[in-house]
């Protein structure tokens, strides 16, 4: 079998590509994203110029509701873009 990140291929099945957003994956439940300080949309995420972003800050569990309360209850993307 020959795997690799992100999509598993093995002799019995087509490679599974994911649409080629900036964060492609499968994100079960909706967590809050914010773009440079302001709160943003998964769509206005994907159409980000991967050019454009600084860095990407992930926060789960304890502490994205520490920081965002209820809001981050389901994680919080936190991305800088350059300026």
């Amino acid at each position: 079998m020959l795997e690799e990140h992100n999509n598993i291929t093995n002799e019995d099945q087509e490679p599974n590509i994911k649409n080629p957003g900036l964060f492609a994956s499968k994100i079960s439940e909706n967590p809050l994203i914010i773009i440079d300080g302001k709160v943003a949309t998964k769509n206005a995420m994907d159409k980000l110029n991967p050019n454009s972003i600084n860095s990407v800050n992930i926060l789960k569990d304890k502490t994205a509701t520490i920081k965002y309360g209820n809001k981050g209850k389901n994680g919080v993307i936190i991305i800088t873009t350059k300026k």
